[in-house]
């Protein structure tokens, strides 16, 4: 199969987001929206065709010789990467965004050297382990079939399965849950993507500043380290004003989400290595980094390395027009914020800090 076809059922499935899915009715219940983050396998379609005037079903198993093998791997944060293998020496890819209201999916995909398409679907049923989305077409002619045979309707049948039996995208032949560790010259090594992403232009995970999960709700009542109004803070308070505090200003190693995520030497960046980064490498604003669609932050060193820094926005606001990344530095100042980097299309890169409840991206460092 050819790329237009990895674009069509990719949109019938990309349209998947837990958090959204309270709309739906009972077969979309709130106690299966845990089941939609994670790798889902085609596994059959069914068309519902029109044939000498009687409507027939006509199914389709993948892989088979004549269809391929279809994986889509969902992220939390609404990006989806799905992968066709059409022989074991030959992926293509594709990467593209997701969201529902209600039971109406809705998607943007692209590959590299195409625009992005937009398609809207349908959830019919889920559960923990299958999902079956629905296209309907008054007239949806096949190539598959005679062309006496109109399509009607068609259901997608897909599986969780345990992990993307693949490389990653980029081609890189490490581990997908490990980024490269990319050297700028610097005083530390940068990675390659964010905290919870395989790809440099994937958006990841967010997390509140020295938390280690993601979550539904980012508020300084649900922030791990306490309150405006209980201060000090269980932990990171250097504002003896509201009581003892305990002076620590960098985030320990299990409050590091680079460092849990990772391991080894990976960690947050500190604010001054932001600074450095910011200071001693080129940065440049594209709408469009290699062809994927993704806004964000090229930042290219003297020795002709570089990183990309997707805008993914934050966790409660999704405009990709700017981006915000943790540093693992406490805003000394008050110690209700914290130091971050942002990337915004009219001013690149710069410095300052938030709330520490603020749901941000994470871009890890090694040593």
């Amino acid at each position: 199969m050819k790329k237009n076809s990895l674009v069509g059922v990719l949109a019938v499935v990309v349209l998947l987001s837990a958090s959204c899915l309270k709309e739906n009715s009972a077969a979309i219940s709130e106690d299966n929206q845990a089941s939609i983050v994670g790798v889902w396998r085609i596994e059959k379609e069914v068309f519902e065709v029109l044939f000498n005037g009687e409507i027939v079903d006509t199914q389709i198993d993948y892989p088979s010789d004549d269809f391929d093998e279809y994986y889509y791997e969902f992220k939390p944060n609404g990006t989806v990467v799905g992968a066709l293998i059409e022989t074991p020496t030959s992926t293509e890819y594709c990467i593209g965004t997701y969201a529902i209201t209600g039971k109406d999916l809705f998607m943007e995909v692209s590959y590299s050297e195409s625009a992005k398409k937009s398609i809207n679907r349908i959830i019919e049923s889920i559960t923990y382990s299958s999902l079956v989305l629905l296209e309907e077409s008054a007239e949806l002619k096949s190539s598959s079939f005679p062309e006496e045979l109109v399509s009607r309707r068609r259901r997608y049948v897909f599986n969780k399965v345990q992990s993307l039996p693949l490389s990653p995208i980029s081609g890189e032949s490490e581990s997908s849950d490990t980024p490269k560790a990319v050297d700028l010259g610097l005083s530390v090594k940068w990675g390659s993507c964010n905290i919870g992403a395989t790809r440099s232009e994937e958006y990841g995970y967010f997390y509140a500043w020295g938390e280690t999960q993601t979550k539904a709700d980012y508020t300084w009542y649900t922030y791990v380290f306490g309150t405006r109004a209980s201060r000090p803070f269980s932990k990171y308070d250097v504002d003896t004003f509201y009581g003892v505090g305990d002076k620590k200003y960098i985030l320990d190693p299990e409050d590091d989400i680079a460092h849990v995520a990772l391991g080894s030497s990976w960690r947050m960046p500190t604010i001054e290595e932001w600074t450095e980064l910011k200071t001693k490498c080129a940065w440049s604003w594209t709408d469009n980094y290699n062809g994927t669609g993704v806004n964000g932050a090229i930042v290219k060193a003297s020795n002709g390395n570089s990183i990309f820094l997707p805008a993914a926005g934050f966790a409660t606001d999704d405009d990709n027009s700017r981006g915000y990344y943790w540093s693992s530095s406490l805003y000394t100042d008050d110690a209700e914020r914290a130091w971050y980097l942002y990337i915004f299309a009219d001013d690149v890169c710069g410095i300052s800090r938030s709330p520490r409840y603020y749901g941000h991206s994470v871009r890890p460092v090694s040593d």
